[in-house]
């Protein structure tokens, strides 16, 4: 009965170690996990801001061109008459 007892108290006292080492491996494998998800999402985010960036420059440019076609083919003119370097014409 005695070495019963001791059997006992001394796997009450050992299990909860072994619970614990074996949850913090647990845990530290799904912390790399996420760290690794982290950083996947923290690029996307930042490629989807740096298109959204050119896009918004693109169509800026775009609205520009078309708002002021005509100004511009103007000048253009106006800059080939006074030089000798060829005409650059923006079509649309």
């Amino acid at each position: 009965m005695d070495k019963l007892n001791f059997y006992i108290l001394l796997l009450a006292t050992i299990s909860p170690f072994v619970a614990t080492i074996r949850s913090t491996y647990i845990s530290r494998q799904n912390l790399k996990t996420s760290k690794y998800i982290d950083t996947i999402t923290t690029e996307r985010l930042i490629r989807i801001k740096n298109l959204r960036k050119d896009i918004s420059t693109l169509i800026s440019w775009i609205m520009i061109y078309t708002y002021y076609k005509h100004e511009i083919v103007e000048l253009q003119t106006q800059w080939y008459d006074s030089s000798n370097f060829p005409l650059i014409l923006l079509s649309v």
